[in-house]
């Protein structure tokens, strides 16, 4: 009988263990939610604006998509978006293999700093909270 108490107690302390765990994942994550702008400087195209617009489900899982305005695409699916230990990333493989970004988010959560790879380079892409 009392090995049967400590079992139970020992299963409903790794239950909520693991619920702590998932909940502090989801409110981890909710630094990341919201809509970021960037800009890339390509020599060829010129200034290519972009924003990423993130979400959460409810059990921390992230999800994204990218608009570029003056390339006439919205709402385009981003593939295996994560955001752990305050790096930013993300797949994009509809434009080719490869192809992505990575970036570190300030300490005051305002920008991320990172780089889009693409076609084997990779060139400076910041994100920032839209104004106003």
């Amino acid at each position: 009988m009392v090995s049967t108490f400590f079992r139970s107690s020992r299963a409903i302390s790794f239950a909520f263990i693991l619920g702590v765990l998932a909940a502090s994942g989801a409110v981890a994550q909710e630094g990341i939610v919201g809509d970021w702008e960037g800009t890339i400087n390509s020599p060829q195209q010129g200034d290519i604006g972009m924003v990423v617009h993130v979400t959460a489900s409810e059990d921390g899982t992230l999800s994204a998509t990218l608009d570029v305005p003056s390339q006439a695409g919205f709402g385009l699916a981003l593939e295996e978006v994560t955001f752990e230990e305050g790096v930013f990333s993300f797949g994009f493989s509809m434009v080719g293999p490869g192809t992505g970004y990575e970036g570190t988010m300030s300490e005051d959560g305002a920008t991320i700093t990172g780089m889009w790879s693409q076609g084997g380079g990779s060139v400076e892409l910041n994100f920032a909270r839209p104004e106003g």
